[in-house]
């Protein structure tokens, strides 16, 4: 399979991630904000974004591995045809209006 993208659930991010990491908002959300999208996995069916990464995110949880595994429970996996096609419908969360040129 190829790289994919996962949109992670914006309930089942921890607040103080969201509140203490300030490059978090300079991710792509969903354009109802309930969704944050990062890279997936690779070829090998690897995460792509670092362990330590997510780690940081979950540093206040007090089970930061249970808030991983929720957090990872559920996001929806997209492929990046998948994805693009999201970003084309007009109902898609992901919609993103065409531009000129």
């Amino acid at each position: 399979m190829a790289h994919t993208f996962l949109a992670f659930d914006m309930l089942r991010i921890p607040q103080a991630t969201k509140d203490n990491i300030p490059n978090f908002w300079l991710g792509k959300f969903s354009n109802d904000q309930s969704r944050l999208l990062i890279d997936g996995y690779n070829e090998q069916r690897e995460l792509v974004q670092p362990e330590e990464l997510i780690n940081v995110w979950l540093q206040w949880e007090e089970d930061p591995q249970a808030a991983f595994a929720s957090l990872m429970d559920n996001s929806i996996e997209y492929t990046k045809d998948e994805m693009l096609a999201e970003f084309e419908k007009p109902e898609s969360i992901w919609y993103s209006e065409p531009t000129d040129g």
